[in-house]
């Protein structure tokens, strides 16, 4: 199996590339060709002294010794080794422009492919994110990407040598068609051989491809979850268990390599044979002249390494061709799972607030009966602060990823100022909330580019000021070596749990949000800070209507409405201490102190 001419166009490869790479292939191929065929009378001329090939049927070559005229003997050879010289410089120009263009499609395709998967994947729901996973999918935008583009340089290097393959039996042929047949069988053999070869080594190569991603995935988890490693004393199964893939990847690489050099080493012999063979009956039954039988071995010589390349080289392509074929597949599972929203209505301020009603939602994948949450109706009016607590797994996080839009509601409806919050268009919608989950992501930049991230123009002097103090992110920042130039670190990891759940707050309070939505924001803060941000919440009621998943009271202790969730549904709501009155569940969770 390749890469077809349907799917390189698909693929961004102009039809001019692929016809200029066609055209240099066959030129390259028709001078080697010439080249070879021009040593027939040089050979002539050195064994017998004069030139024995007649060329009045071969055009070209005819036309310009007419032009020429008859010479003697030792014009006539430094014309054809001038010939068999400008075709070979032919064939060498050719052939450096084929690789060219060939270098130069192949890149274009692998680099489009990168970019189609990125795109897809970008655009792509959070259904189809989720399933597949961060490791998977960066395993398939580098190794996986890196092997679909060595599938194509790899099938062009062999559309070359099956050119040249072509043009050398057209020469043996030519040469002689008696001795041509006695070669026939070697060819019939590779044929066959080269046919089982695609059968196993396609299976090997889907295997290796299953490898790499496995390999990809567990060594990604294992790095981002080192302390957990750590901490459990895990580092020697941990390097075992990425040493076993590592040996299985080796081991199917091998046998990969093992298939193509039994075929390499079984072929010689039997080319060897033929050439032998060959001799024999040229020799002894056809009285071929010296000449002609030398270039007859000469080609039939040059043709083994060829024989040897396609090898290789067939078994490269379906070792990696497995990579473009899987990454396709995936390319097209996330087009199909693009973020569709029909929403046309730009939104731009919140007036009245939020309603669910009668929402439910199952997770993908999940039985429609394992519904995450079920039937849920209460509203949030415009500039009040809501918390949302229970046990975990009470569907606190689905509920708001629902109001975000990363999953869309299946039954029942969300509505904004009522109006369904589907009608909206969804990049407008976001980009009017602020979502601060309880393991905020920054990115390994400064913390002036964390805080500017998404806006529409960069944060003043002043802005800066606001947010940093309003997050009581002011004091750390200002003790950090460079201030707000200061890198912190990959995921943020040069910046304690608390200070990036800070920084984190202030970047979603530099968006001037209609809607804040908060994950938990004191979790990882000391009291003082806690303080702090408790005030900020209160600064921010009635201006911005906020919602908090909440575990600790004094998140939620001035909350004006608490939505008590258990299993999917709501078991109660209301302020703090009515709840505490006629709802024994919430009573039991503050006495347990699961939400103090």
């Amino acid at each position: 199996m390749a890469i077809s001419i349907r799917e390189l166009l698909d693929l961004s490869a102009s039809r001019s590339e692929l016809f200029k790479l066609t055209i240099f292939t066959l030129l390259f191929a028709l001078f080697e060709g010439v080249g070879l065929g021009l040593l027939l009378p040089i050979l002539d001329y050195v064994v017998q002294g004069e030139l024995a090939v007649k060329f009045d049927g071969v055009p070209v070559i005819s036309d310009l010794l007419n032009v020429l005229g008859r010479q003697p003997g030792h014009v006539d050879l430094f014309i054809f080794l001038s010939l068999a010289f400008l075709s070979l410089l032919l064939r060498s120009v050719f052939h450096y422009l084929q690789d060219v263009t060939g270098v130069r499609l192949s890149l274009t395709v692998s680099s489009d492919l990168r970019r189609r998967a990125i795109d897809s994947f970008l655009l792509s729901d959070f259904a189809f994110l989720s399933t597949s996973g961060a490791s998977r999918l960066y395993g398939a935008l580098t190794m996986e990407a890196a092997r679909a583009g060595e599938a194509l340089k790899a099938q062009i290097v062999f559309i070359t040598s099956s050119a040249l393959l072509l043009v050398y039996v057209l020469l043996l042929c030519w040469l002689s068609p008696q001795l041509f047949l006695l070669t026939l069988p070697v060819f019939a053999l590779a044929v066959l051989v080269f046919h089982r070869m695609r059968q196993v080594l396609w299976r090997l190569g889907e295997e290796v491809s299953k490898l790499n991603n496995s390999f990809s995935r567990l060594t990604l988890e294992h790095l981002r979850g080192m302390d957990r490693v750590k901490m459990r004393g895990q580092e020697a199964n941990a390097a075992k268990m990425l040493n076993q893939t590592i040996e299985q990847l080796a081991s199917s690489s091998l046998t990969i390599e093992r298939w193509r050099l039994l075929v390499d080493i079984g072929m010689f012999p039997a080319l060897v044979l033929s050439a032998f063979g060959v001799l024999y009956v040229a020799v002894v039954h056809l009285g071929m002249k010296l000449s002609s039988l030398g270039l007859f071995l000469f080609i039939l010589m040059r043709l083994t390494p060829h024989f040897t390349t396609l090898n290789g080289l067939w078994s490269h392509i379906h070792s990696c061709f497995a990579s473009f074929h899987d990454l396709s597949q995936l390319i097209a599972k996330a087009r199909m799972h693009r973020e569709h929203w029909q929403g046309k209505t730009e939104f731009y301020r919140l007036t009245t607030g939020l309603q669910l009603e009668r929402v439910s939602f199952a997770y993908p994948g999940a039985d429609h009966d394992m519904l995450a949450i079920e039937d849920i109706s209460f509203s949030i009016p415009r500039g009040s602060l809501t918390a949302l607590v229970g046990r975990s797994g009470a569907g606190k996080s689905t509920l708001v990823k629902l109001v975000v839009g990363f999953y869309r509601v299946q039954c029942g409806q969300i509505l904004v100022d009522g109006t369904p919050l589907c009608a909206f268009d969804l990049t407008s919608w976001r980009r009017k909330l602020a979502y601060l989950p309880q393991e905020p992501f920054l990115f390994n930049e400064t913390v002036r580019y964390n805080l500017n991230y998404g806006l529409n123009q960069p944060l003043t002097e002043l802005q800066v000021s606001e947010v940093l103090d309003q997050s009581y992110a002011r004091a750390f920042v200002n003790q950090l070596e460079n201030g707000l130039e200061t890198n912190v670190g990959e995921a943020g990891q040069r910046l304690s749990q608390g200070q990036k759940q800070r920084l984190a707050l202030a970047h979603a309070l530099a968006v001037e949000p209609q809607l804040l939505i908060l994950d938990e924001p004191t979790s990882a803060l000391d009291s003082e800070s806690e303080e702090a941000i408790q005030q900020t919440l209160l600064h921010l009621r009635g201006r911005v209507t906020t919602i908090v998943i909440a575990h600790r009271l004094s998140t939620i202790r001035n909350a004006d409405q608490i939505i008590l969730l258990d299993q999917g549904k709501v078991a109660a709501e209301g302020p703090h201490d009515e709840l505490l009155q006629r709802s024994a569940l919430y009573r039991s969770l503050f006495n347990r102190q699961m939400i103090l």
